[in-house]
């Protein structure tokens, strides 16, 4: 006779509980021991984690073929020059007993011009840009492959949609306020932010003020009438200075207070991650919002780093300027005021000490404890809050008070000693770039005839080099995978020709149509009503008409 039992059970995200009774729910027994329990397994993890991985692996090998892709324009013009030259670079960070072209040199082994040489007379990269955008001589052609290579590397944002000769919009106010203000329009919000006060609350925005200082200046534009602002217009204001801001706030949503990322702040630097991340929690209205804030901070950063100069390497060479004037000010007062602090500061390297050392990541991890990555990633913030610390309770002379109460005004609004390298290089937009790397193309072709030359396409050397700065995949296309329909599960791309896809000729190799409606397809669910065929848009006139008659059917 079969015995007759129930079995319970409880299926969570990352067990399953069971139990075995009879039917007065008495739990059973096998072999003496009780038939209940519970199977732990690791719970499900979202495809946006490693999303993020991949598109940094891609962004990081478009970046390699970006600088192949110049070799391979320069290599017939330096291998006459210097048939070596590539091969220093590409063994740069090997030991010299383990290169194989048997130099100390990384970049140039000439008998009159070494790397020394070389860094003798270009401190930094930008010196050497501007160097070739100004000279009218023929330089040797080297120099213009690294200028170009770095250019290519480190090519800027896409955000900006404007024309990529116009570099007068890129800097312009207008163009980012108006479209932050199209998102109150477009979802008929009232608020105070309107045109009339574009040009006062772009100069308030742009001017170097602590977040606190600026906060309070755009207050006094756009409510100057107004004692208690509304909790969302605080968050706005907030955010377009700098600050730190609470989502539950910005949208006036309790709700939000549960979010992971509660406190947000526009200048973090993985701003597209977080946004990536918020999108399954927020609406496109909310990240539209999110993403033209931004817009605006940006734009601030941006006006802050060009400093009215026409190419960024002229900002950057002011940069190096001042952060070298900044030091020798420092030393000079340490020495004078508190000389036992002077190793300290310039020398010392140890965990949770914020000096110059920590600051310019410069750790002699020989003599020391081995500092932490957590700890070479602290913030420039610690550095100016450690210098402030030391000078406290000094009280310096009548003739260096005017150079000390500058260094403390700016140690507080977080501009002294400025880097070149930062966080602020992300607002870079690549019409800017490419404004810079055309002034040092078309200046080098005067002398360099082969930049000049046309292929069986007619295209030059300069026209293939700007194509690759301007050149972006656009996002229906995917990765650039020829064998994605045989191992590659995330590439897409259907092709109109075989051969290698290069900036110049991505219109002649990819067909554009088919692979952006495999792009949708592929995202498209099949329907659950009528097997066999696909989803329907929510917004289409057959659905929409199906909404309607289900709500009557009701009625």
């Amino acid at each position: 006779m079969k015995k007759e039992f129930f079995l319970g059970l409880d299926i969570g995200s990352n067990s399953v509980g069971y139990a075995v009774t009879d039917l007065d729910y008495e739990v059973l027994k096998f072999n003496k021991k009780a038939m209940w329990g519970v199977h732990l397994f690791d719970e499900g993890s979202q495809s946006a984690k490693r999303r993020v991985f991949r598109s940094a692996r891609r962004r990081l090998m478009r970046k390699k073929q970006r600088i192949q892709l110049a070799r391979e324009l320069f290599a017939k013009e330096i291998t006459k020059v210097d048939e070596n030259f590539f091969k220093r670079l590409d063994e740069s960070a090997l030991i010299r007993d383990d290169k194989t072209h048997g130099s100390g040199n990384s970049l140039f082994a000439d008998a009159g011009l070494t790397d020394k040489d070389y860094h003798k007379s270009f401190p930094t990269i930008h010196h050497l840009i501007m160097y070739l955008i100004n000279s009218n001589k023929k330089e040797d052609i080297r120099l213009v492959y690294l200028a170009a290579a770095y250019m290519l590397s480190h090519r800027g944002h896409f955000l900006i949609e404007v024309e990529k000769d116009d570099i007068g919009k890129i800097t312009s106010f207008d163009i980012v306020y108006s479209r932050f203000l199209s998102y109150f329009e477009e979802n008929e919000i009232d608020s105070n932010l309107s045109k009339a006060i574009k040009d006062e609350l772009g100069n308030a925005i742009k001017m170097k003020d602590g977040v606190i200082q600026k906060q309070k200046r755009i207050e006094a534009i756009v409510f100057p009438k107004i004692k208690k602002i509304d909790v969302g217009d605080k968050a706005i204001i907030k955010a377009i200075s700098g600050g730190t801001f609470k989502l539950s706030d910005l949208y006036d949503k309790k709700a939000y207070t549960e979010i992971d990322i509660k406190d947000f702040k526009l200048s973090i630097a993985d701003f597209e991650e977080k946004i990536e991340e918020l999108s399954e929690v927020l609406n496109e209205e909310e990240i539209q919002l999110l993403v033209s804030l931004k817009a605006i901070y940006d734009w601030s950063v941006l006006i802050d780093i060009l400093e009215g100069n026409e190419y960024i390497s002229n900002a950057k060479i002011a940069i190096y300027a001042k952060h070298k004037q900044d030091l020798k000010l420092l030393k000079c007062f340490i020495n004078k005021y508190v000389p036992d602090k002077y190793f300290e500061v310039f020398k010392q390297s140890k965990t949770g000490l914020n000096n110059y050392t920590a600051y310019v990541k410069n750790h002699k991890l020989k003599k020391v404890v081995p500092v932490d990555k957590s700890e070479k990633k602290k913030k420039d913030d610690n550095f100016w809050k450690y210098i402030q610390l030391i000078f406290k309770d000094v009280e310096v002379d009548a003739a260096d008070e005017k150079d000390f109460n500058d260094m403390k005004l700016r140690l507080e609004q977080s501009t002294f000693m400025p880097k070149q390298v930062s966080t602020e290089n992300g607002v870079i937009p690549y019409q800017i770039i490419r404004h810079q790397l055309k002034a040092v193309l078309v200046n080098a072709s005067k002398h360099h005839a082969f930049l000049l030359e046309k292929d069986a396409d007619g295209l030059t050397v300069v026209d293939k080099l700007l194509s690759i700065i301007e050149f972006r995949i656009p996002y229906y296309v995917g990765p650039l995978n020829d064998f994605h329909k045989n191992s590659k599960k995330n590439s897409w791309i259907e092709r109109k020709a075989d051969g290698k896809i290069l900036p110049w000729n991505f219109e002649e190799k990819v067909d554009l149509e088919k692979s952006e409606e495999a792009f949708i397809r592929r995202m498209t669910c099949m329907c659950t009503y009528l097997p066999g065929e696909d989803v329907l848009c929510k917004n289409s006139l057959l659905y929409s008409k199906y909404m309607v008659l289900n709500e009557i059917n009701n009625i």
